[in-house]
């Protein structure tokens, strides 16, 4: 059952410090969200720049390997191009086993 609708005739000063503090416990509740929303944008903006730096990087690698491949200076490395790449495409070490 619902409780009577209050006007501003009706309420007491109980029931008007029960909204007062219900309110209370809404504006609380909303600033911790409000904060948890913008830590959890901060991590997502954080994740993402960490994201384009990683891809960056394998790209500079990538460009490496590709330079070092043209001139022919990767037969004989024990860490080949090909390993590299490989490394690279398949996140894994060049010595471990599939």
């Amino acid at each position: 059952m619902t409780q009577p609708r209050h006007t501003a005739d009706s309420i007491t000063s109980d029931a008007l410090d029960a909204l007062y503090a219900r309110l209370d416990e809404y504006r609380e509740s909303r600033r911790r969200w409000m904060e948890s929303a913008e830590a959890d944008r901060r991590t997502a903006n954080e994740q993402h720049a960490r994201a384009e730096r990683a891809e960056a990087a394998l790209n500079a690698i990538r460009a490496l390997a590709d330079e070092t491949d043209a001139y022919g200076y990767s037969s004989g490395w024990v860490l080949t191009v090909a390993n590299i790449r490989a490394a690279l495409d398949t996140h894994t070490t060049p010595t471990e086993t599939r």
